[in-house]
C-alpha cells in the first residue's frame, strides 16, 4: 500500500525543475520568521499527505485509477504542449480531465467536504436508498448482501434491516459519516459525471509576456470569478458566469478557458499587464506552497508569507491523525453491515 498520496502529479511538477532536478519552493505560511524564503526540493517531497485517499479496505484503488485514467494519458499531451506541437481532439480531452483531477482531489476540497458534507451525505443516502429499493424489487430479498456490496465499498455504510411484522417489505436503516470514504465517493462521482461540463468549454494555451514565466503551486487549478481587476474572487465553479479557468502547464504554457466565451488563439503571448495579473491570481490561489523554475523574488511581493505557528501545528495534528481515525471508522462501518 502506497503511503504517500500526491495531490499534484510529480510528472506535472517536473516541468519546473532545474538542472539539479529540484523545484524552487516558497512557503505561504511559516511558523517563525527565521525560515528562509526559498528552498530547493525534489518533486517527490512536496504536495502529498500520507494516506490522503487510501481506503484501508480497498487499498490503492483510487490512486491507481488516477494514474491510469488521468495522469498517464495526459503525459503525452503535456509533452506536446511544452514542445508547441499541434494538439488533436484527444489531447485536449486529456488535458481537461487532467485539470478536473487536480482541481477536485486537492485537500482544500476535502476541507470543504468535511464542512458541507453532512447535508450532502443526506442526499447521497437518499439516492442509495432509492437505488437499493429498485434493485430489491427485481431480486430475491435473500440477495440483499450482494445488492449492497457495491455501495458499502464506495462509502462507509451501516445497513440494518428493521423488524417489520406482518409486512412484505424489507425496511432498511442506512447510516454513514463524513470522512475519507465519503470524500472518495464525491471525488469519483465528480470525475466520472460532473466534470463532463468542462469539455463543453473552449480551451486554449496562453503564453506570458517575454521576460516573465508562469509558476505553479500546490493548488495549480484556478477558478477565477472575474468582474474587473479590482473585483474578483477564486470561488468560481466549473460552469459559472464570469468564470475563467486556468492551470499552468509549464513556465511558458497556461491552460485557459473563459466560460461562455471564445478564447484567443492558442499560443497567444499576453502583454505585461495581463501576465502580471494572472501571476498575481496564481500566487493568491496557492495553498501552502508556490513552485518555480527559479528563485522568482516577485512572488514574495505577490504573496507575502504569513507567520502562524498555531495554524501549522493544527494542520500537523489533523494530518497525523487522519489515517488512523478514518481507518478505524472504515473498518467499523464495513463490519457493522448488520444482519445481512
Amino acid at each position: 500500500m502506497k503511503k504517500k498520496n500526491h495531490y499534484v502529479a510529480q510528472a506535472y511538477l517536473e516541468n519546473w525543475i532545474g538542472a539539479d532536478s529540484k523545484l524552487w519552493t516558497y512557503r505561504t505560511v511559516v511558523d517563525h520568521a527565521r525560515k528562509r524564503l526559498w528552498k530547493p526540493m525534489s518533486v517527490k517531497s512536496v504536495a502529498f499527505h500520507e494516506h490522503l485517499y487510501t481506503h484501508q479496505l480497498i487499498d490503492d484503488t483510487l490512486e491507481t485509477w488516477f494514474g491510469s485514467e488521468f495522469e498517464s494519458p495526459a503525459h503525452r499531451a503535456l509533452q506536446r504542449v511544452v514542445n508547441d506541437c499541434r494538439l488533436c481532439r484527444d489531447d485536449w480531452k486529456r488535458l481537461v480531465r487532467y485539470f478536473a483531477l487536480h482541481d477536485i482531489r486537492h485537500p482544500s476540497r476535502l476541507q470543504a467536504h468535511l464542512q458541507q458534507g453532512p447535508a450532502e451525505l443526506k442526499e447521497i443516502l437518499t439516492e442509495i436508498g432509492q437505488d437499493l429499493e429498485n434493485r430489491l424489487q427485481i431480486s430475491d430479498p435473500k440477495d440483499l448482501r450482494e445488492a449492497t456490496t457495491m455501495f458499502s465499498r464506495l462509502i462507509p455504510l451501516k445497513i440494518t434491516p428493521l423488524d417489520a411484522e406482518n409486512s412484505e417489505k424489507v425496511e432498511l436503516k442506512l447510516e454513514s459519516y463524513v470522512g475519507r470514504s465519503s470524500w472518495i465517493y464525491e471525488v469519483r462521482y465528480a470525475l466520472e459525471h460532473t466534470s463532463r461540463i468542462l469539455h463543453e468549454h473552449r480551451w486554449t494555451i496562453l503564453k506570458p509576456c517575454r521576460g516573465l514565466k508562469w509558476f505553479t503551486t500546490d493548488r495549480p487549478t484556478i477558478r477565477l470569478r472575474f468582474f474587473d481587476s479590482a473585483r474578483y474572487d477564486l470561488y468560481g465553479g466549473w460552469n459559472g458566469k464570469n468564470v475563467h479557468l486556468f492551470m499552468p502547464l509549464s513556465p511558458d504554457h497556461l491552460l485557459y478557458a473563459p466560460i461562455g466565451q471564445y478564447p484567443v488563439v492558442r499560443g497567444t503571448r499576453l502583454n505585461e499587464q495581463e501576465t502580471m495579473f494572472i501571476r498575481k491570481v496564481i500566487a493568491e490561489n496557492a495553498h501552502r506552497y508556490i513552485f518555480s523554475s527559479d528563485r522568482d523574488t516577485q512572488i514574495e511581493e505577490l504573496r507575502p508569507r504569513k507567520i502562524d505557528a498555531m495554524l501549522l501545528n493544527s494542520e500537523r495534528s489533523f494530518w497525523s491523525n487522519w489515517n488512523s481515525t478514518n481507518a478505524a471508522l472504515e473498518a467499523e462501518y464495513t463490519e457493522r453491515t448488520i444482519g445481512i
